[in-house]
């Protein structure tokens, strides 16, 4: 069985000036599908946030830049994720 392309990413000034992107979004700004955007959030600790007039879920632009940063360089997933977990604990 032959691997899929890649999705295609899109451009960056398309999304500039946002704080927040949805699922959609986020994941044609990283060019990957919604299973891999899960799981990098999981990964992660990444939650999303559910604004009160909208059915969609979304992530801050720094959330999407991090994992953007990982698919880049996967040997800063620890080091991101040690980061994550001493924010969630000052909270």
């Amino acid at each position: 069985m032959p691997n899929k392309p890649q999705q295609e990413k899109a451009d960056k000034n398309k999304y500039a000036g946002r704080s927040f992107l949805d699922y959609n979004e986020a994941c044609n700004y990283l060019g990957i599908k919604k299973v891999t955007l899960h799981k990098y959030m999981a990964t992660l600790n990444i939650k999303s946030h559910k604004f009160e007039l909208e059915r969609k879920h979304f992530l801050q632009i720094e959330d999407v830049k991090r994992i953007e940063n990982v698919i880049n360089e996967p040997w800063t997933v620890n080091e991101l994720k040690k980061k994550s977990e001493d924010v969630r604990f000052l909270r």
